[in-house]
């Protein structure tokens, strides 16, 4: 089982083949359960990057299983520039990195 699926990212975009992202467009505000889909594009074949010190339970806390929960998040991030979707992590990884 894969969870987390859906992450908060930086720029730059790069190319990558079958991924999918969404560029967030708007001022950062705060989320709601309405997305504003004219705040977002979508990019196929294209990824947000992640910072480089970001690991395990760091990286942990801007991942997220729908698409929804990812786009509340990104939107009142200010470093936030889109959202990722890759295969998501193996569901141990949560236990082992993510738990308090």
């Amino acid at each position: 089982m894969r969870v987390g699926r859906f992450e908060c990212r930086r720029p730059p975009l790069k190319s990558c083949a079958g991924a999918r992202s969404w560029l967030y467009l708007c001022e950062h505000d705060v989320a709601d359960s309405d997305i504003n889909t004219s705040c977002w594009r979508e990019e196929d074949n294209q990824v947000l990057s992640t910072s480089e010190e970001e690991f395990g339970a760091e990286r942990c806390l801007n991942r997220h299983d729908t698409q929804l929960q990812a786009f509340n998040a990104c939107a009142v991030q200010s470093w936030c520039a889109g959202v990722t979707r890759d295969m998501g992590f193996p569901a141990n990884y949560f236990r082992r990195k993510c738990a308090p």
